[in-house]
């Protein structure tokens, strides 16, 4: 997969005082909401990062074992489906993926005052679509069928809310790069959750509504901040590979082929990741509350968190 324009999300620093943050944060937010009530605002696709090949978050799809001719014979092509109890699984190929984000002008944050010693920045928050958890940046995948990608997929209502599709699907040949700093609109809200582990500095959630067309009565805020995208077959320049962030280089370590990538070796060669099991800078930052439970399918929760956990898509990692 390649770009035509290059992708922003840098790299977070350490000893951040994410209590302090979050609370900016919100109170950004409540500036151009309703005190936190979802309202519908202005945002640009601002980065696209080629995630690669990414096993799926279910590893099997679960079928009724009915001892068939069909399944019969797929058990003896012998590529990883088996039999148990009454059930019948089969094994979910890894699909391409990307990491996108969206800039909201509306909502502007000091980033500067919280990841740079201080020095003022303000820019646009940042949100990354899928959420991020465990520290690791989610993907959108890449998964179309002969006549395109199914209309609640999210390549498909971004080309709609974009006006890039005009019909109900994004064709399967649809240009990803075409998204890069296209306008629509989505409702952004956040509540407050308990925190089991320290009841004093609960967790800040971010909501995010479904991707909508902005009406041309309503003004695009002022945005000076070029979007940018990076390729897994590498062309990458050193600016751009160092404002990766530790979640997104925790999900680039997580695809297939990635040991013999492009990217990889780019991001050696600058330092973001060592040469032997290339794994990224660790991040200061708090636990999790809570592990998601051991199954025998592989789960991620689609909760969008910004929390302790959550890097600055904004600040240097000096």
């Amino acid at each position: 997969m390649a770009f035509n324009k290059k992708v922003v999300v840098k790299q977070a620093s350490s000893n951040v005082d994410w209590k302090a943050y979050n609370k900016h944060l919100a109170e950004a937010i409540d500036e151009a909401t309703d005190n936190g009530e979802n309202k519908n605002l202005v945002c640009i696709i601002s980065a696209l990062i080629d995630s690669g090949m990414q096993k799926p978050d279910d590893e099997f799809t679960e079928y009724k074992w009915e001892d068939d001719e069909r399944q019969n014979k797929l058990l003896e092509a012998d590529f990883g489906c088996y039999v148990e109890e009454d059930k019948f699984y089969i094994p979910n190929r890894a699909t391409d993926s990307v990491i996108i984000a969206v800039d909201f002008p509306d909502v502007m944050v000091d980033y500067g005052k919280y990841f740079n010693d201080g020095e003022s920045d303000i820019k646009p928050y940042r949100h990354l679509l899928a959420g991020q958890w465990m520290g690791i940046a989610g993907i959108t995948t890449l998964a179309p069928k002969s006549d395109g990608y199914g209309t609640l997929t999210r390549i498909t209502k971004l080309g709609k809310a974009t006006g890039l599709v005009k019909g109900s699907k994004a064709p399967s040949d649809f240009a990803l790069g075409d998204l890069l700093g296209k306008v629509f609109t989505m409702d952004l809200g956040y509540v407050w959750a308990d925190n089991k582990k320290d009841k004093e500095n609960p967790h800040l959630n971010i909501n995010t509504g479904e991707p909508s067309s902005k009406h041309k009565s309503i003004p695009t805020p002022d945005y000076d901040l070029e979007p940018l995208g990076i390729s897994m077959d590498g062309g990458n320049t050193d600016e751009e590979l160092n404002q990766l962030s530790v979640s997104v280089i925790k999900r680039l370590e997580l695809a297939e082929g990635w040991e013999e990538s492009e990217l990889r070796k780019e991001l050696i060669k600058i330092g973001k990741v060592m040469g032997e099991g290339g794994s990224p800078p660790k991040e200061d930052k708090k636990e999790e509350e809570e592990s998601p439970k051991k199954s025998t399918k592989k789960t991620t929760p689609k909760k969008v968190v910004e929390e302790e956990d959550e890097d600055d898509p904004f600040a240097d990692d000096e």
